[in-house]
């Protein structure tokens, strides 16, 4: 069911085909989209200040084996991929973001099909308020964690 992406960086299912979408790396920063087609102008001004956030704490939290919950266009690729180990891409069974990047399709409003311990860390960018009962989700998502615990950005 998953793909193993073992390399220093990690590398992405069909790599190849990966481009910045949401967030770009634009002089050493991370920052939104001015790109039309993939961030309306009136969301930049939140996607910025998302995007310093992602910028501040990818590097202390990310390690490992990270999931990409509602992944989408993975467009947090560029800024964890140098911090982990493997990345699993997972959307929606019925997502309008259609791609050859996911790693596999599942409802996230149910149980994650996903043993327990099997990840590091988690990603949901643009998830949580799409999703009827985000408690179960995040329950869910600590259930697959191998004992690691956040530590705060300073």
């Amino acid at each position: 069911m998953f793909s193993t992406h073992a390399v220093k960086g990690a590398l992405l299912r069909n790599q190849l085909q990966w481009r910045p979408s949401k967030c770009v790396i634009k002089r050493g920063k991370l920052v939104a989209s001015r790109d039309w087609q993939d961030l309306r102008v009136s969301s930049r001004l939140v996607a910025n200040i998302v995007a310093k956030h992602y910028a501040d704490n990818l590097p202390i939290q990310a390690r490992g084996k990270l999931i990409d919950l509602g992944c989408g266009k993975v467009p947090l690729y560029s800024s964890y991929n140098g911090y982990v180990s493997e990345v699993i891409c997972v959307d929606w069974e019925n997502t309008l973001h259609k791609n050859n990047l996911l790693d596999f399709e599942c409802d996230l409003s149910n149980n994650l099909p996903i043993p327990n311990g099997e990840f590091d860390t988690a990603v949901l960018s643009d998830v949580l308020e799409h999703i009827p009962n985000p408690d179960h989700l995040i329950k869910e998502i600590s259930r697959r964690f191998q004992g690691f615990l956040p530590q705060k950005a300073s």
